[in-house]
């Protein structure tokens, strides 16, 4: 994985980019997008964050950690994944992760949702 962790500096819209992804246009297709993610060795995944979720936890998704630790319950760790994007909608919040393949030793698909409502 090429790729690493960045901090989360969401903007006053509630929306982050990952700086190292391309700069990638409204007509980038899927398929480009997962070829990047295979060259980076990562598996796309989404959460869909909804109100059920403690608000520590997704403060700390949203800073970009996570991992496991004392203070953040296992169900809630996302391993290794790193944050690569941000979007916030009126009644939840979306997050892009990119999980490494070496867990799964599979690809997944990149429309796969997790409701963490």
């Amino acid at each position: 994985m090429t790729i690493q962790p960045a901090p989360v500096t969401r903007n006053t819209d509630g929306h982050w980019q990952h700086p190292d992804l391309p700069d990638w246009s409204d007509t980038t297709s899927s398929p480009e997008m997962e070829y990047w993610l295979t060259q980076q060795g990562l598996n796309s995944k989404v959460l869909q964050i909804g109100s059920r979720i403690p608000q520590k936890v997704i403060n700390r998704w949203l800073a970009g950690e996570s991992g496991r630790s004392d203070d953040m319950p296992e169900r809630y760790s996302l391993g290794d994944s790193i944050v690569l994007a941000v979007y916030q909608a009126e009644e939840f919040t979306t997050v892009w992760l990119g999980t490494p393949t070496q867990h799964t030793g599979q690809r997944t698909d990149s429309n796969e949702v997790y409701s963490a409502a």
